[in-house]
């Protein structure tokens, strides 16, 4: 896959009508750079018109394959998330010269949710709120972030935002990565090897990574095992990271607790035996939906759209060494 566009004699971007507008009116974009569509799904006619797309829809995977299916070329595609292994990866790669995403864009509102998350853990609110509605008057022993263990395991944009505020609420932050880097907000960054081993004096585990086949079961009933008894595994990564029935077994044993926005089977059916679990944070799969996060993704794709019709190199791209991970050869 290139790294640029090529200098395409005409450069026109695929948007929904909505998108469009913002585009024109509040980034300055010319309206004959932008071909709008309205409705569930552009047709041939509109497609053909394009160079590139932005993957701005509900379902962005039904979207693609069809975008595909009507044009096997593309200049450029924009996702707005920053994991793309939900959509057609293969076909994308051979298809499209670069793909950009909306990496980073949610760093500071998953950040947020994950210190929600330790806070909740640490400050013991469901067992206060549980003891309250069944009127009882208790006071626990609660912990404290200020020097608390925190195992990160994923070092991007939204695993350093996570480091970042840790590590400004005193906690002891221990990054785990493939190659040990020195990264803001972390006291050490050790190698994937020795994950078991930190593990074993961590508070909690944040988990922070993309779903590709090398990360996939990363955090299996060995990881599990080693976390002290109390501990917090924290997810807003992917859901296929973890082993899920190793942490549904420790979980719902009353020996881990759990925090999660992302899961196996999303929309998470209604019998699912997760809906029962007492000591679980759930979220479903919406920490980064906030409106500054709407307007910071908007104003990437505003970038982006400008950079392209410029024929300068885009933000975001997915670099060859992602391409590799995502697809596990070489890109």
């Amino acid at each position: 896959m290139m790294e640029n566009p090529s200098h395409a004699s005409v450069r026109r971007v695929l948007v929904p009508e909505k998108l469009a507008r913002t585009l024109v009116n509040d980034h300055g974009i010319a309206s004959e750079a932008l071909v709008p569509w309205f409705g569930d799904l552009p047709n041939g006619e509109l497609i053909a018109a394009s160079s590139a797309a932005v993957l701005w829809h509900r379902d962005p995977t039904r979207l693609c394959h069809h975008l595909l299916q009507h044009k096997p070329r593309w200049e450029w595609m924009h996702s707005l998330w920053t994991g793309i292994e939900h959509l057609p990866v293969e076909e994308l790669h051979r298809a499209v010269r670069v793909l950009t995403t909306g990496k980073g864009t949610g760093a500071i509102p998953l950040a947020e949710w994950v210190l929600l998350a330790l806070l909740w853990h640490a400050k013991r609110v469901a067992e206060h709120e549980a003891a309250f509605r069944q009127g009882r008057w208790e006071t626990l022993e609660l912990a404290e972030l200020h020097q608390a263990t925190v195992v990160l395991l994923g070092l991007g944009a939204v695993g350093r935002q996570v480091a970042k505020l840790l590590r400004a609420c005193g906690a002891r932050v221990v990054g785990v990565a493939r190659s040990p880097r020195k990264v803001a907000g972390c006291t050490e960054v050790v190698p994937l090897e020795q994950l078991p081993v930190v593990c074993r004096q961590a508070q909690a585990l944040v988990l922070v990574l993309p779903g590709t086949p090398a990360t996939n079961g990363m955090v299996n009933a060995q990881v599990l095992a080693a976390l002290p008894d109390g501990a917090l595994v924290v997810n807003i990564g992917r859901a296929a990271v973890v082993e899920e029935h190793a942490l549904f077994s420790e979980v719902v044993s009353g020996r881990l607790w759990a925090a999660l926005d992302v899961w196996w089977q999303e929309p998470l059916p209604a019998e699912s035996p997760w809906r029962t679990v007492k000591n679980l944070l759930p979220s479903p799969h919406g920490a980064y939906r906030t409106q500054p996060f709407t307007q910071r993704h908007a104003q990437r794709v505003a970038e982006n759209v400008k950079a392209y019709l410029a024929g300068r190199p885009l933000k975001a791209r997915v670099t060859p060494r992602e391409w590799q991970e995502i697809l596990g050869f070489g890109a």
